[in-house]
């Protein structure tokens, strides 16, 4: 997935840095010691994003009034954590805009700048449901695709049951995705 999506950014012009939220630092097991303790978990994500952005604005070659995060997932929800207006940092990223895959919507969080959510109708891990309840929010764009599980946008020869969750690839769920992931970035490079 990871060199596809590269590929595909890299063929507009986009330059990308992927972070791995799930590095061990100091911790036995890395983010995946910290399962099921709470929101820490993406707390610790959201501070990535903000030593990520702050090593980017360093970057001569980037245009800064034009950095988008994002995430799948756990990272698609750090994401949204990184850019809450109740975050601090959040003012000090300067980022165009936020495409989140898959995240958990909480109801208490207000977007600082643009955000895709891209979420399908059958996730039954992070529930569409949580995110059509903030669709109306500033700043906030969601979009339910029919029939497209968790993690839809992973490339994978078969579906697997993880954790009681169920995860399938749908190409055209991702195509869908990609499309819209595509527009919500040029129209916010204006």
């Amino acid at each position: 997935m990871q060199k596809v999506l590269i590929d595909h950014l890299q063929s507009k012009g986009v330059a990308t840095l992927i972070v791995d939220p799930f590095t061990v630092r100091h911790e036995d097991q890395g983010v995946c010691d910290k399962v099921g303790s709470g929101p820490e978990v993406f707390v610790r994500g959201a501070k990535d994003v903000a030593a990520v952005r702050k090593a980017v604005a360093g970057m001569p070659d980037i245009d800064q009034k034009h950095v988008f995060l994002q995430g799948y997932s756990y990272g698609a929800i750090a994401s949204l954590m990184a850019s809450d207006v109740k975050n601090p940092a959040s003012g000090t990223l300067g980022l165009a805009g936020v495409i989140a895959y898959y995240p958990y919507c909480a109801q208490d969080v207000e977007r600082s700048v643009p955000t895709l959510v891209l979420i399908g109708d059958k996730d039954d891990w992070t529930i569409a449901e949580n995110c059509k309840a903030v669709k109306d929010k500033p700043n906030m764009d969601v979009v339910v695709l029919p029939g497209a599980t968790h993690g839809f946008a992973m490339p994978m020869d078969k579906p697997v049951d993880f954790q009681g969750h169920h995860i399938a690839y749908d190409e055209k769920a991702t195509k869908d995705a990609q499309e819209r992931a595509d527009a919500f970035m040029a129209a916010h490079m204006k």
